[in-house]
């Protein structure tokens, strides 16, 4: 058998709704490469920061392994994280929304249920207090914040309401 074809993605120059994979014309996301690659393709990605989750439509078999490689001398930063636009309040806290189409599904696909991990709780936190710890966290450089849920909300968010 031949081998696979190579799928070239570029955070800078990709697309992933005009881009055809090529080294000319990249996708921009793994995943966009990950959803095309058949057993014994490989998958070059090309320098930059990809934030996205990558869930591959399939796999490879023992002898031809889909492979996802960082291009020739080039960075390749993935993160499962997101940047969000945060706005400062008059009472020096800051706030950010986090919509829906922020998050993926667990399967993957376009039709599944998006999960939100921070209406998911850790665990319970005795009492409906706002301070939900939840599975989504927050971090700055290292250092994780603690989130602050809207009160009328915070027994559902927390399932501290029973």
């Amino acid at each position: 058998m031949l081998p696979g074809r190579s799928w070239h993605v570029s955070a800078a120059t990709g697309s992933d709704e005009r881009g055809n994979g090529t080294a000319s014309n990249p996708l921009k996301s793994i995943s966009a490469a990950a959803a095309l690659a058949q057993p014994g393709d490989v998958v070059l990605v090309h320098g930059g920061e990809y934030r996205e989750r990558v869930a591959p439509a399939r796999g490879g078999t023992a002898s031809l392994p889909i492979t996802y490689m960082a291009a020739a001398g080039e960075h390749v930063a993935i993160k499962g994280s997101n940047e969000l636009n945060w706005t400062a309040r008059p009472d020096g806290t800051h706030v950010a929304g986090l919509p829906l189409t922020l998050f993926d599904t667990l399967d993957g696909s376009a039709e599944g249920e998006r999960y939100n991990p921070f209406l998911q709780p850790l665990e319970r936190c005795g009492g409906c207090s706002p301070h939900a710890v939840t599975t989504g966290q927050i971090f700055v450089g290292n250092t994780r914040l603690d989130k602050e849920f809207p009160s009328a909300s915070a027994g559902e968010v927390a399932a501290c309401a029973e």
